[in-house]
C-alpha cells in the first residue's frame, strides 16, 4: 500500500461549506486544516474579502452555522474557526469516513480545488463513489503518489499518466480484465473512447522512454 494524492475540482453550489461561506459574495477561502470533533471535522480557514463584516454577518445568519469565531487577522484577510448545527456536509464526513486528508483547498463563488491524500486508490475511489451517490461531481485533474518521479521524467503528462495508474489500479491489465475503457472513461469525467486514446498514448510515451531507451543502450 502506497499513499496517493489527488487533484479535483467541485462546484461551489454541491460543497455545502463552499456554498455557505460564498452566498453569492465576492470571497476568497482558503482551508488551512480540518480538526475532528465527535464524528465530525471542524474547518478552519481564510477569508479574503472586500467587507469582513459583511462576510461575517452572512455566515452567521445562516441556520447551518453553530458558530464562526474569528482567530487572527492578515493585512488583507482573516482566520476563522466554523462549526455546522448538525453535520450536513456530505463531502467533510466523506474525507473522514474514507480516510483522506487534506492538503490544501481554494474557493471562489465558483469553484473549489482540492488536493487530497489517501492511502490508496481503492480508498479515493471510493470517496468519488460516495461524492457520486450525494450528487457531487468531481472533476479530476491529476493523481500521482507523492515522491515518485514526475510524469515529465517519463516523456508523459499527468493526465496519461493519471489514465495509466487508474487502467493498473481498477484492474484493466488483469486477465480477465476487471474493468472497461468506458468505466475508466467515466471515472476522471471522460469518454471511454477518448480515456483510450489517452491511456495509448501515455503508454507509448512510457515504453518509449523506458523499455525502449534501454534498449537502444
Amino acid at each position: 500500500m502506497s499513499a496517493v494524492t489527488v487533484e479535483f475540482i467541485v462546484p461551489t453550489d454541491r460543497f455545502i461549506l463552499g456554498n455557505v461561506l460564498q452566498n453569492g459574495g465576492d470571497v476568497s477561502i482558503e482551508l488551512t486544516q480540518f480538526v475532528p470533533i465527535e464524528q465530525t471535522l471542524v474547518p478552519y480557514f481564510w477569508a479574503e474579502t472586500a467587507d469582513q463584516d459583511a462576510f461575517e454577518q452572512s455566515v452567521r445568519a445562516d441556520e447551518r452555522v453553530a458558530s464562526l469565531i474569528p482567530l487572527d487577522k492578515g493585512p488583507k484577510k482573516k482566520l476563522y474557526q466554523i462549526e455546522w448545527t448538525r453535520n450536513i456536509d456530505h463531502m467533510l464526513a466523506a474525507f473522514r469516513e474514507h480516510d483522506l486528508i487534506v492538503e490544501g483547498a481554494t474557493g471562489t463563488n465558483e469553484t473549489w480545488r482540492f488536493t487530497v491524500r489517501g492511502p490508496d486508490h481503492g480508498n479515493l475511489s471510493a470517496f468519488q463513489q460516495t461524492c457520486a451517490d450525494y450528487d457531487i461531481p468531481l472533476e479530476i485533474q491529476r493523481v500521482w503518489k507523492p515522491g515518485k518521479p514526475s510524469a515529465a521524467e517519463y516523456g508523459i503528462t499527468d493526465k496519461q499518466r493519471e489514465a495509466i495508474e487508474y487502467a493498473f489500479s481498477d484492474g484493466y491489465f488483469n486477465v480477465p480484465r476487471e474493468t472497461s475503457l468506458g468505466e475508466l472513461g467515466e471515472a476522471v469525467g471522460i469518454t471511454g473512447q477518448s480515456f483510450a486514446r489517452r491511456l495509448r498514448r501515455g503508454l507509448y510515451s512510457l515504453i518509449k522512454s523506458t523499455v525502449m531507451d534501454k534498449h537502444s543502450t
